[in-house]
């Protein structure tokens, strides 16, 4: 796959998938396109936030590159999982693939029961069972979580997993009531990580580091029109 730098915010527009229907002023697309093409890298309140890191024992990150809209292929239909924004950062001598989930006053997709169906396609079992494979848990344990967050996260891993660098799952959320924080610390809980605001986690799968990051996005994007 090539890239080509973004002259602005109307080419992520141009990546989502339904144009017309996500880009609309304080929603999550059009709110992570300004602070993060404003920014020319991390955000201010995505800087804070890594910046804790350090109680990880991990060096700080450096922005490297950000993909809008980046597919990661995952088996069992056509359909990719398309992380907001996949960032490339550095952390010391080590890389870190970077898988943005944006959120505005809304909770995570259907729970992972409700995707996969009463009477689930083999191709919905074939992903189901890549995903578990992939993340280190059995079905049984993910049923009730959203599998947004389940995907999201695979994709960090499969990204990270190709740059041999270490993969970090963020959540970067505008709304006073944290929609969706309760779900998320589920999953972190199966993942071996405590959930926080506005400072990393750390979990694993076997041997390997997974972090994770719930940022809390700057209002002031909230009426601003690309």
């Amino acid at each position: 796959m090539f890239y080509v730098p973004t002259r602005g915010t109307e080419d992520w527009r141009l990546r989502l998938a339904q144009p017309d229907r996500h880009w609309a002023v304080g929603r999550s697309a059009m709110m992570l396109a300004l602070s993060w093409e404003k920014a020319e890298g991390f955000p201010p309140e995505v800087t804070q936030t890594l910046e804790s890191v350090a109680t990880l024992g991990l060096e700080p990150f450096e922005f490297l590159f950000a993909f809008p809209e980046h597919k990661t292929h995952l088996p069992g239909g056509s359909r990719a999982s398309q992380s907001d924004v996949l960032a490339i950062a550095r952390s010391g001598s080590r890389l870190s693939a970077i898988a943005v989930e944006g959120k505005v006053d809304e909770g995570f997709d259907r729970p992972v029961a409700e995707w996969l169906g009463s009477d689930p396609t083999p191709g919905r079992q074939e992903r189901l069972a890549f995903l578990c494979g992939l993340l280190g848990v059995d079905q049984p344990s993910i049923l009730d979580i959203p599998y947004q967050l389940v995907h999201r996260t695979g994709s960090a891993v499969i990204e990270a997993r190709r740059l041999n660098a270490m993969p970090m799952m963020l959540v970067h959320s505008w709304g006073s009531g944290d929609e969706g924080f309760d779900d998320y610390a589920r999953f972190l809980r199966l993942m071996g990580a405590n959930a926080t605001i506005g400072s990393v986690s750390s979990g694993s799968i076997g041997d390997e580091q997974l972090v994770f990051a719930w940022v809390r996005g700057d209002e002031r994007w909230r009426s601003v029109e690309a």
